[in-house]
């Protein structure tokens, strides 16, 4: 199986980010500027987290089990629920297209055979999102997505 991926559909992934960026800097500045000031607070937390890693004071394994801790944390605040209910009710489209297109990557990573519970995972989450996609839902792929990467 091919672990890289070409330029080309890189810069597709890119782009439909970019889309849901753009969305949701038309629609949703203000919970996006609220939420930033959450994670300004958090944001020494994780700075020494990243400097503890690079120093060698903690694992890479602390280090994703700490910073994936701190983003549960951030998942539950009125103000990341606001902006991604925002999102969902202004730029549904970009973003279903954006997680439709980063499962399809996730699908081609990981082998049905070698690696069975990420895949029926990553499956969860297409049959999911293939029909309705909650705040509560991207949340929590999130949370899996990113254990499953790291």
């Amino acid at each position: 199986m091919k672990n890289n991926i070409d330029l080309k559909k890189f810069q597709n992934i890119v782009s439909k980010i970019e889309n849901v960026f753009k969305c949701n800097e038309k629609h949703c500045s203000e919970q996006k500027a609220k939420l930033s000031v959450i994670l300004g607070k958090l944001s020494t937390k994780r700075l020494k987290i990243v400097s503890d890693m690079q120093t060698k004071k903690i694992s890479q394994k602390d280090f994703y089990k700490q910073m994936a801790s701190m983003n549960k944390v951030i998942d539950k605040t009125q103000e990341k629920i606001n902006f991604t209910d925002c999102q969902l009710k202004h730029c549904y489209k970009t973003t279903k297209i954006m997680l439709m297109n980063t499962i399809n990557l996730l699908l081609k990573k990981n082998d049905k055979k070698k690696q069975p519970n990420q895949y029926k995972l990553i499956m969860k989450y297409k049959t999911l999102f293939s029909n309705k996609i909650t705040t509560k839902d991207i949340h929590q792929f999130d949370r899996d997505t990113y254990r499953m990467i790291f």
